[in-house]
């Protein structure tokens, strides 16, 4: 039984339409990156619509995991 936890935290870059395009790894656990990041490409985002046009934005996001023989959990910190 595999019993990981700890802290993730990825580069994103959100398209116009507010679809993750681009995730790149930071800093976590090399065990969980994966699932971090396959998470993350799921999201969506409401669009950020300064005077009507939609922009591109870039960030980081920080997730702690917690991962058992029953699945991963995570929160966004």
């Amino acid at each position: 039984m595999l019993h990981i936890s700890g802290t993730v935290v990825l580069a994103i870059s959100v398209n116009p339409q507010g679809n993750v395009v681009c995730v790149q790894t930071v800093s976590g656990h090399p065990l969980i990156i994966g699932v971090a990041i396959d998470s993350v490409r799921q999201w969506r985002f409401e669009p950020d619509t300064p005077r009507g046009n939609a922009k591109t934005f870039c960030g980081r996001v920080a997730l702690r995991f917690q991962a058992n023989e029953y699945g991963v959990k995570y929160k966004i910190i």
